[in-house]
Protein backbone atom coordinates (compact mmCIF):
# COMPACT_ATOMS: atom_id res chain seq x y z
CA UNK A 1 0.00 0.00 0.00
CA UNK A 2 0.77 3.63 -0.49
CA UNK A 3 3.15 5.31 2.46
CA UNK A 4 0.79 7.82 3.22
CA UNK A 5 1.58 11.08 4.67
CA UNK A 6 5.34 11.74 5.25
CA UNK A 7 6.05 14.63 7.82
CA UNK A 8 10.16 16.19 6.97
CA UNK A 9 11.35 17.88 10.39
CA UNK A 10 14.14 19.71 8.66
CA UNK A 11 11.71 21.16 6.04
CA UNK A 12 8.46 21.28 8.36
CA UNK A 13 6.13 20.43 5.52
CA UNK A 14 4.26 16.92 5.17
CA UNK A 15 3.69 15.77 2.11
CA UNK A 16 1.31 12.57 0.39
CA UNK A 17 2.31 9.75 -1.66
CA UNK A 18 0.44 10.76 -5.07
CA UNK A 19 0.06 6.76 -5.87
CA UNK A 20 -3.63 6.70 -4.47
CA UNK A 21 -4.69 9.79 -5.93
CA UNK A 22 -3.59 9.14 -9.41
CA UNK A 23 -5.22 5.64 -9.56
CA UNK A 24 -8.86 7.45 -8.35
CA UNK A 25 -7.88 10.13 -10.67
CA UNK A 26 -7.53 7.12 -13.74
CA UNK A 27 -10.49 5.37 -12.49
CA UNK A 28 -12.85 8.47 -12.80
CA UNK A 29 -10.72 8.65 -16.03
CA UNK A 30 -11.55 4.81 -16.88
CA UNK A 31 -14.91 4.83 -16.34
CA UNK A 32 -15.79 8.21 -18.59
CA UNK A 33 -14.14 6.75 -20.98
CA UNK A 34 -15.46 3.14 -20.80
CA UNK A 35 -19.18 4.23 -20.61
CA UNK A 36 -18.78 6.42 -23.64
CA UNK A 37 -17.13 3.70 -25.39
CA UNK A 38 -19.57 1.68 -24.59
CA UNK A 39 -22.35 3.56 -25.63
CA UNK A 40 -20.54 4.32 -29.10
CA UNK A 41 -19.87 0.36 -29.90
CA UNK A 42 -22.23 -1.76 -27.99
CA UNK A 43 -25.41 0.90 -27.50
CA UNK A 44 -27.87 3.13 -29.75
CA UNK A 45 -26.88 6.26 -29.35
CA UNK A 46 -25.34 6.71 -32.65
CA UNK A 47 -27.90 4.97 -34.69
CA UNK A 48 -30.71 6.50 -32.76
CA UNK A 49 -31.26 10.29 -31.86
CA UNK A 50 -34.23 9.45 -29.11
CA UNK A 51 -31.74 7.04 -26.63
CA UNK A 52 -31.59 9.41 -23.74
CA UNK A 53 -35.57 10.07 -24.32
CA UNK A 54 -36.41 6.25 -24.11
CA UNK A 55 -34.44 6.01 -20.88
CA UNK A 56 -35.57 8.36 -18.83
CA UNK A 57 -39.24 6.99 -19.55
CA UNK A 58 -38.54 3.93 -17.88
CA UNK A 59 -38.53 2.67 -14.00
CA UNK A 60 -36.50 5.32 -13.15
CA UNK A 61 -38.20 8.05 -14.08
CA UNK A 62 -38.59 10.86 -11.23
CA UNK A 63 -41.00 13.09 -10.94
CA UNK A 64 -38.44 15.92 -13.06
CA UNK A 65 -38.23 13.66 -15.13
CA UNK A 66 -41.49 13.33 -16.13
CA UNK A 67 -42.38 17.32 -16.28
CA UNK A 68 -39.22 17.58 -18.63
CA UNK A 69 -40.92 15.16 -20.81
CA UNK A 70 -44.61 16.92 -20.90
CA UNK A 71 -42.03 20.30 -21.35
CA UNK A 72 -38.97 20.15 -23.34
CA UNK A 73 -39.12 19.68 -26.78
CA UNK A 74 -38.08 16.30 -28.62
CA UNK A 75 -34.77 18.29 -29.99
CA UNK A 76 -33.43 18.74 -26.55
CA UNK A 77 -33.25 15.57 -25.53
CA UNK A 78 -31.19 14.53 -28.58
CA UNK A 79 -29.11 17.69 -27.41
CA UNK A 80 -28.40 16.20 -24.44
CA UNK A 81 -27.78 12.68 -25.41
CA UNK A 82 -25.11 13.86 -27.40
CA UNK A 83 -23.69 16.39 -24.96
CA UNK A 84 -23.62 13.57 -22.52
CA UNK A 85 -21.51 10.91 -24.77
CA UNK A 86 -19.19 13.72 -25.94
CA UNK A 87 -18.60 14.37 -22.08
CA UNK A 88 -17.98 11.26 -21.25
CA UNK A 89 -15.55 10.62 -24.47
CA UNK A 90 -13.56 13.61 -24.05
CA UNK A 91 -13.24 13.59 -19.88
CA UNK A 92 -10.08 12.53 -20.24
CA UNK A 93 -8.75 15.35 -22.06
CA UNK A 94 -10.97 17.73 -20.13
CA UNK A 95 -9.55 16.47 -16.89
CA UNK A 96 -6.20 16.31 -17.74
CA UNK A 97 -5.79 19.50 -19.52
CA UNK A 98 -5.41 21.83 -16.50
CA UNK A 99 -6.38 24.65 -18.82
CA UNK A 100 -9.55 22.71 -19.45
CA UNK A 101 -10.19 21.46 -16.30
CA UNK A 102 -12.54 24.50 -15.43
CA UNK A 103 -14.69 23.31 -17.98
CA UNK A 104 -14.87 19.52 -16.98
CA UNK A 105 -15.72 20.58 -13.91
CA UNK A 106 -18.86 22.73 -14.89
CA UNK A 107 -19.92 19.81 -17.56
CA UNK A 108 -19.56 17.20 -15.47
CA UNK A 109 -21.25 18.96 -12.78
CA UNK A 110 -24.11 19.52 -14.50
CA UNK A 111 -24.39 16.11 -16.12
CA UNK A 112 -24.49 14.13 -12.67
CA UNK A 113 -26.91 17.24 -11.46
CA UNK A 114 -28.88 16.14 -14.32
CA UNK A 115 -28.44 12.09 -13.68
CA UNK A 116 -29.25 12.57 -9.61
CA UNK A 117 -32.37 14.72 -11.04
CA UNK A 118 -34.03 12.61 -13.76
CA UNK A 119 -33.11 8.74 -12.34
CA UNK A 120 -34.62 7.96 -8.85
CA UNK A 121 -31.94 6.35 -6.73
CA UNK A 122 -28.78 7.77 -8.67
CA UNK A 123 -28.02 10.75 -6.18
CA UNK A 124 -25.74 9.39 -4.41
CA UNK A 125 -23.87 7.69 -7.31
CA UNK A 126 -23.60 11.34 -8.90
CA UNK A 127 -22.29 13.10 -5.27
CA UNK A 128 -19.75 9.92 -5.40
CA UNK A 129 -18.37 11.17 -9.01
CA UNK A 130 -18.44 14.84 -7.43
CA UNK A 131 -16.30 13.94 -4.52
CA UNK A 132 -13.49 12.67 -7.10
CA UNK A 133 -13.46 15.99 -8.97
CA UNK A 134 -11.71 17.27 -5.43
CA UNK A 135 -8.61 14.96 -6.45
CA UNK A 136 -7.50 17.11 -9.61
CA UNK A 137 -7.88 20.71 -7.62
CA UNK A 138 -4.24 21.78 -6.83
CA UNK A 139 -3.40 22.82 -3.04
CA UNK A 140 -2.45 26.20 -4.20
CA UNK A 141 -6.01 26.25 -6.11
CA UNK A 142 -7.79 25.20 -2.46
CA UNK A 143 -5.61 28.26 -0.94
CA UNK A 144 -6.62 30.49 -3.95
CA UNK A 145 -10.87 29.07 -3.59
CA UNK A 146 -10.51 29.86 0.45
CA UNK A 147 -9.00 32.96 0.29
CA UNK A 148 -11.63 34.10 -2.06
CA UNK A 149 -14.04 32.73 -0.05
CA UNK A 150 -13.23 34.55 3.01
CA UNK A 151 -13.01 37.80 0.78
CA UNK A 152 -16.27 37.14 -0.80
CA UNK A 153 -17.87 36.33 2.73
CA UNK A 154 -16.57 39.83 4.22
CA UNK A 155 -15.78 40.25 7.83
CA UNK A 156 -17.61 37.25 10.34
CA UNK A 157 -18.61 39.01 14.09
CA UNK A 158 -18.15 36.56 16.62
CA UNK A 159 -21.62 35.10 18.02
CA UNK A 160 -22.15 33.07 20.96
CA UNK A 161 -23.17 29.75 20.53
CA UNK A 162 -26.37 30.29 22.94
CA UNK A 163 -26.93 33.61 20.64
CA UNK A 164 -27.14 31.61 17.42
CA UNK A 165 -30.01 29.41 19.24
CA UNK A 166 -32.27 31.99 20.61
CA UNK A 167 -31.39 31.28 24.22
CA UNK A 168 -30.54 34.48 26.47
CA UNK A 169 -27.10 34.28 28.41
CA UNK A 170 -28.69 34.80 31.92
CA UNK A 171 -30.83 32.04 31.29
CA UNK A 172 -28.39 29.27 30.69
CA UNK A 173 -28.09 28.51 34.26
CA UNK A 174 -31.47 27.94 35.13
CA UNK A 175 -33.12 24.64 34.81
CA UNK A 176 -34.84 24.28 31.32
Amino acid sequence: MSPGYQQNAILRNTTICLVPIRVIQATLLLQYLASGLGKVFVGDWINYDDVLLTHVQGLYRTDFAAWCLRTLPIWTWTVMQWAALLFELEAPILFCVRKLRPVAFVVGMGFHLMIALMMKDLIFFSAQMWTFYALFITADEYRWAWDRLKRLSGPVERRSQFKCLGINRQTTNQKI
